[in-house]
């Protein structure tokens, strides 16, 4: 975690449109590789075993996790629950969503979230696979023209656009079921495009890639020489060593923040962000939950954590603690990143740094701005909150 506009994203109103439960204290680790974890279905007595299937790898894998993301755009409830284990469990991470267990909720939630969104879509931009793993980044997009029921109430429809990338890694067992998946997205940028957040998000993005990059994990020299040096970042970021950080990348790197209102372009702008926000957390640190290659791109989940003991541009100090979950895709060239996604909730972390009060607190779910064309106005002040410039 660092950069330069998560000053920004500090003060996000955090939308509701996703659910209003308090975030998990504590959080599971997810797996690099998939768990053994089978759907428990029997068989009549007197009728033959039907053969257990084929472990998937590779593209073929890749196919069957986009499959399921085929089902979840055309509303195929039936089809995208035969995708999912009967005990499989569903992370969000930071976010007011609830954690789901067993195929039978994920399949609920997920369908409960398309009914606000009638016209949704989600597009594959990138999937990598690594054993039985398989992580994407989507473009999901859609219109909030229907209500949408959440854990705290239902939200009435904003009748506007949606247009974000977000984070999606699901692990397989050996029947090629989910097992275990993890979503990371920006909660103020959804609720900044849906008309409930003036705070600044990243504009609504529709269109995307025509088909998604596909890469499998070849166990390469390559792959191995990157997660040396995406590792060697995570040490150089935990000691603090801006210059050592800064050399692991590309001059004309670019930094796709999805907290941010937009992307950080060239290392030296890259470079500011990354003193801030060390500046900001004397003790700051990164613990890597997981971590691996897939060709010239990296995929790492950690966890951050530091204390706010330090001014952060115009936003003063707080002196609270923070942990959260970000996930990182970075894509090498020559040794040196080129180009690196991030995925994380700003508002998550602004609830805990006390810039805004817990939304649960309030009990129900937003009503949506008496003008669909104008934005909610912002959260009542915390007054034990530090006040900005």
């Amino acid at each position: 975690m660092k950069r330069s506009t998560i000053a920004i994203s500090m003060v996000a109103a955090l939308t509701l449109a996703t659910g209003c439960k308090k975030k998990a204290e504590d959080k599971p680790t997810p797996p690099t590789t998939g768990t053994a974890a089978g759907t428990g279905s029997g068989t009549a007595a007197g009728t033959a075993t039907p053969p257990a299937p084929t472990p998937l790898t590779g593209e073929a894998l890749a196919k069957a996790y986009l499959a399921s993301w085929d089902a979840w755009n055309a509303g195929d409830k039936a089809a995208f629950r035969a995708t999912y284990a009967d005990d499989a469990i569903s992370h969000w991470p930071d976010s007011p969503m609830p954690e789901r267990k067993g195929g039978d909720a994920i399949t609920e939630q997920a369908m409960a979230f398309r009914a606000g969104f009638p016209d949704a879509k989600a597009s594959a931009q990138l999937v990598l696979v690594n054993g039985r793993t398989v992580t994407g980044v989507w473009l999901t997009t859609g219109t909030n023209s229907a209500a949408m029921k959440t854990p705290m109430g239902e939200m009435p429809a904003t009748n506007k656009k949606m247009g974000m990338l977000l984070f999606h890694s699901v692990s397989y067992n050996d029947a090629n079921k989910v097992s275990e998946d993890w979503f990371l997205m920006d909660g103020n940028t959804m609720a900044n495009q849906l008309g409930m957040s003036p705070q600044p998000g990243r504009p609504v993005m529709e269109a995307g890639a025509a088909a998604p990059v596909i890469v499998v994990s070849a166990g390469s020299d390559v792959e191995k020489t990157n997660l040396a040096a995406s590792q060697k970042g995570n040490d150089d970021f935990n000691k603090h060593d801006v210059a050592a950080v800064m050399a692991g990348m590309a001059d004309d790197a670019i930094e796709s923040d999805q907290a941010s209102p937009a992307d950080t372009v060239g290392k030296a702008k890259i470079e500011e962000g990354t003193k801030m926000f060390m500046g900001a957390f004397s003790d700051g640190k990164i613990t890597p939950i997981s971590l691996w290659a897939a060709g010239d791109y990296v995929v790492a989940v950690s966890t951050f954590t530091g204390t706010n003991d330090g001014d952060m541009g115009p936003m003063k100090k707080t002196g609270k603690p923070v942990k959260i979950t970000v996930a990182e895709i970075s894509k090498f060239d020559g040794g040196k990143v080129k180009q690196l996604w991030r995925f994380w909730d700003s508002a998550a972390m602004a609830v805990q740094m006390g810039l805004m009060p817990d939304p649960a607190a309030a009990g129900k779910a937003p009503a949506a701005p008496a003008d669909p064309a104008a934005p909610a106005p912002a959260a009542p002040a915390d007054p034990a909150a530090p006040k900005t410039n």
